[in-house]
């Protein structure tokens, strides 16, 4: 465009020149002052801005239409030759600009004086009015041309359409073509009664610069108060895409028209316009340079730009806070590892990755040993610390690549990629568990902690997803818990069958719990004086859909591990009080029969058990008396201290509390003064070998003197024969239950037991 402008200028030129040899340029008493004035307009324009480029408006329209009538068409043309080129030398303008200049103007005027001599040519007859008309119509020709000249070359610069450029600023273009030609008109006129009239157009010119400068002025601040709008909403929509710095410095060179600004640490320099953001940000600067169109920025631009810092502090305030929020959304607080949702969304990824890189990878499923022992121990604030450190060590074991996660408690998971072999995987999974396992001192305790490590190695064409794989981790890694814990375990064939079967086995469960297959039986639980039924043992069943029961050791596992148990137990809570209160209906003359209830540990950790123990004893209109909760010794392990003040709380309205298999577990005498316990209960691997054992029978006799001592009462568990039952009688054991006495039964086939007191069959009699 530069090279075109110049060229046709030069040409132009060139035929000015030719027929000045004959036609002349005109007096110099009307080209001096015209070249003067238009020299001065071309040193101070109106300069409009642009985003990368600025418009400058000259008063050539006036000059064009005075020297079009005044002067001879080569006269015009080389007086607006010279007064370009003394403006650019005076603005020092680049020599391509002023090239351009002076070749665009030229041109212009050439195709101005070309069109006027279309219509009429100065002399030759024709009339004032003619002349004068026809300037003016060439002064359209000159300004139409100018303007598209100078549409081309902005719409380049700044990548817009030049139709749309030329149009944005054609308002004001028709505004300095309308003045200028009026103005242009009467300097014409009144050169032709006397030459110095030119001299006094210096000051309407002036005037019209003024008031050309402040119409561009004021649709300047029009367009920033627009802009700023757009500006602040772009800002503050840049939040969600985490692009705030951006959006803030895009609007910032649109705003304030520079091509450089950036929001740095820094100290502004000395050629450099800045302001210094407020919080949250107070050591950074908002810094702008290399600004179009003026030599520096003054007050107006200093205020846009502390607006334009306010609005970027907030729109970074909520930037950092959704960006924190984000992160918390996908890290763990406490050890800010990744949590199961990033780890997941990464193993979903590397999944979807591996058909095409046509390597393995590695899931590891980690959980540390014994865990809770520290926490009950020593406090939570101690096992965090302990996580911590576990969370750090991981950190620095894994390779460029990897991910460990925190998936909830003392469960963490690692993901390896580009994994060469099985063998491999197991060498990384060595190397994880190291790390995860060692020694720390914490407030001045040494603490040494083990983990269990399942892994699956996953082939590049497996076809499963995230959530099955590291399922499958899991179930490694309860097997290497099995089998002693602090060891590694990897996911093979006979597990993948485990776990097939678990699915199915869960599968079952929920389509009967859907159906309403439980089923509620009772086991009667004996006075050992009276041989009448004072309890019942609630335990439950699944009948299939063709009719046969399974027993909790067919799916009490898979109830736990998914979670199922706490609305199972629910159910199984609710239906034991119904019927408890139905049997106190049929028997009103006899003993409340109390039915205990085995209660889970995840049941525990899932459900406010005292107000649903609570709810449903309300509901059936049972009394807290005739319930009575039986727990594990691991239960009580792994329960806190909630859990200790709420089965306190039922004890306190009536409710039984009793520990189950009493003796197998690690701890009983401690978790007997923690836990508010009424009834130990024997396991039947003690009561079998009474009459044949003698360190059974001592064992026995231990845990009835020890709840004889503390005041609780003891029931026998599995009692199968009458030496057994005569032996636990001898011993002073409060209640039995047992085949001996019945096998678990509907609730229906119990009535001729509970009427009757229980004896002993005379053909058992006989056989012992």
């Amino acid at each position: 465009m530069i090279i075109g402008a110049a060229t046709t200028g030069v040409l132009t030129l060139a035929g000015a020149l030719i027929v000045a040899r004959t036609a002349g340029i005109g007096p110099l008493r009307e080209v001096l002052p015209l070249t003067l004035l238009l020299a001065l307009s071309w040193a101070h324009p109106v300069l409009v801005l642009r985003t990368e480029e600025t418009e400058a408006f000259q008063l050539d329209e006036p000059f064009f239409v005075a020297m079009a009538v005044l002067l001879p068409a080569p006269g015009t043309i080389l007086v607006f030759a010279a007064a370009t080129a003394i403006g650019n030398v005076v603005r020092r303008r680049p020599l391509t600009r002023a090239a351009f200049n002076i070749g665009q103007t030229v041109t212009a005027a050439g195709l101005g004086l070309a069109a006027m001599h279309l219509l009429a040519t100065p002399g030759a007859g024709t009339s004032r009015l003619a002349t004068l008309a026809a300037a003016v119509l060439g002064a359209a020709v000159f300004m139409l041309v100018n303007s598209a000249a100078v549409s081309v070359v902005i719409s380049f610069n700044e990548a817009k359409r030049a139709a749309h450029v030329f149009l944005d600023g054609l308002d004001l273009r028709v505004l300095v073509w309308a003045g200028g030609t009026a103005l242009g008109l009467l300097a014409a006129i009144g050169a032709v009664a006397n030459s110095w009239a030119l001299a006094l157009a210096a000051l309407p010119m002036a005037a019209l610069n003024l008031v050309l400068r402040e119409h561009a002025r004021a649709r300047r601040q029009t367009e920033r108060s627009h802009d700023l709008l757009v500006a602040a909403n772009q800002i503050h929509a840049s939040v969600a895409a985490a692009d705030v710095e951006g959006a803030v410095v895009a609007a910032t060179k649109s705003l304030l028209h520079c091509r450089a600004a950036r929001i740095d640490t820094a100290s502004p320099g000395p050629a450099e316009f800045a302001v210094r953001l407020p919080d949250p940000a107070p050591d950074r600067w908002l810094v702008v340079s290399e600004t179009i169109g003026f030599d520096r920025l003054g007050p107006r631009e200093h205020e846009l730009l502390e607006v334009l810092a306010g609005i970027a502090a907030g729109a970074l305030r909520n930037a950092w806070l959704l960006e924190e929020i984000r992160h918390r959304a996908i890290h763990d607080s406490l050890t800010e590892l990744p949590n199961k949702v990033l780890f997941m969304d990464r193993l979903q990824h590397a999944l979807d990755a591996g058909p095409r890189s046509g390597e393995r990878l590695a899931v590891m499923f980690l959980d540390l040993d014994q865990f809770k022992v520290i926490n009950d121990s020593l406090g939570h604030d101690t096992g965090d610390q302990v996580l911590l450190g576990v969370a750090d060590r991981l950190r620095g074991a894994l390779r460029q690549g990897d991910t460990a996660a925190r998936l909830g408690g003392d469960e963490f998971a690692v993901l390896c990629e580009h994994v060469g072999s099985a063998d491999d995987g197991v060498v990384l999974a060595e190397r994880i568990q190291a790390a995860a396992s060692g020694f720390s001192v914490i407030n001045g305790v040494e603490l040494g902690v083990t983990a269990s490590v399942g892994v699956v190695i996953v082939e590049p064409d497996a076809g499963v997803s995230a959530e099955t794989l590291l399922q499958a981790a899991d179930t490694a890694m309860y097997r290497a818990k099995d089998r002693g814990r602090d060891r590694i375990e990897v996911f093979d064939d006979q597990l993948r069958n485990r776990a097939y079967a678990r699915l199915e086995t869960e599968t079952t469960l929920r389509r009967a719990m859907e159906e309403g297959r439980l089923r509620v039986f009772y086991q009667p639980i004996l006075s050992g004086v009276t041989g009448r039924v004072v309890e019942m043992e609630a335990l439950l069943r699944i009948e299939t859909p063709n009719g046969t029961l399974l027993g909790p050791a067919d799916f009490i596992e898979v109830a736990e591990q998914s979670g199922l148990i706490a609305t199972i137990g629910v159910q199984v809570l609710e239906e034991a009080c119904r019927q408890a209160a139905a049997w106190r209906r049929r028997y009103p003359d006899r003993d409340p029969i109390r039915v205990a209830v085995n209660m889970s540990a995840r049941q525990l950790s899932r459900i406010p058990i005292a107000d649903t123990v609570k709810a449903a004893l309300s509901a059936a209109g049972c009394s807290p008396d005739m319930l009575g909760l039986e727990l594990t010794e691991t239960v009580l392990m792994e329960a806190g201290e909630h859990v200790r003040d709420e089965l306190e709380m039922l004890r306190k309205v009536g409710v039984t509390v009793g520990l189950d298999d009493f003796g197998t577990g690690y701890s009983s005498l401690a978790y007997l003064k923690r836990f508010p316990v009424d009834f130990l209960k024997i396991d039947r691997c003690f009561v079998a070998g009474l009459g044949h054992d003698p360190e059974d029978e001592a064992i026995v006799d231990a845990i009835i003197s020890l709840g004889r001592s503390l005041g609780l009462s003891t029931v026998a568990e599995g009692v199968e024969t009458v030496e057994q039952l005569t032996k636990l009688r001898g011993l002073g054991c409060d209640r039995m239950q047992g085949y001996l006495f019945a096998r678990p039964q509907r609730a229906a086939d119990l009535d001729a037991l509970i009427e009757h007191p229980w004896q002993v069959p005379p053909e058992l009699l006989l056989a012992s």
